[in-house]
């Protein structure tokens, strides 16, 4: 059952038709048979639940029914938990990052995009499955924060939504810069098939 505070969120929203604003701007377009591609290969990758309260914003378990699993590592350390230093002050390097075994589809159909990934993620949302209302708040504000959003199929009644534009429906095919770290967000799944997402910081 997805949460209340994440329920109250949405009706306290006005329904969008379209998804390219501010918040969750489109960018470029993927072509569809390399879409196919990443979707077929997301089906097939074990993706362990997302339940750990690592944000300095969680005040309980904040997602229900998702998933989600590194695809770059940063020596043999999963790439996202070594960016946790973003969130809690620490001092940040800049090592190289290598994507994780098998994973290297992703990287080559995501070259196009033309930047550094800090890190990437594949994430699933499974029917009834939400990320509740949170702001992404890095503590270093000097670095950049660009997060990049890639919806990997289409699923009817997935929404995303956002104190500034309302709750929307993304569209595959496209890929969407999502200004999280400026406006509190939310996204559910009302539908009844996963969703598969790519989600990442570029620099």
């Amino acid at each position: 059952m997805i949460d209340v505070r994440t329920i109250k969120f949405f009706q306290g929203l006005p329904k969008s038709d379209t998804s390219d604003h501010d918040f969750f701007e489109e960018v470029f377009d993927i072509d569809p048979a390399k879409l196919a591609n990443m979707h077929d290969k997301a089906k097939n990758i074990h993706i362990p639940p997302r339940v750990r309260k690592r944000y300095r914003w969680y005040n309980d378990d904040h997602t229900g029914n998702l998933y989600s699993i590194d695809l770059c590592n940063i020596d043999g350390q999963p790439a996202h938990e070594h960016y946790q230093k973003i969130f809690t002050g620490q001092a940040v390097d800049e090592p190289h990052l290598q994507w994780a075994d098998g994973m290297e589809d992703f990287r080559d159909i995501l070259a196009p995009i033309g930047k550094q990934w800090r890190w990437v993620m594949l994430v699933r949302i499974d029917p009834m499955g939400w990320w509740g209302p949170h702001i992404n708040v890095p503590a270093d504000k000097d670095k950049d924060y660009t997060l990049y959003w890639i919806p990997l199929n289409q699923v009817k009644n997935r929404f995303f939504a956002s104190q500034s534009s309302g709750y929307f429906e993304p569209q595959v095919g496209k890929a969407y810069i999502q200004r999280g770290h400026v406006y509190e967000y939310s996204t559910i799944n009302l539908g009844n098939e996963p969703m598969y997402n790519i989600t990442g910081v570029c620099q």
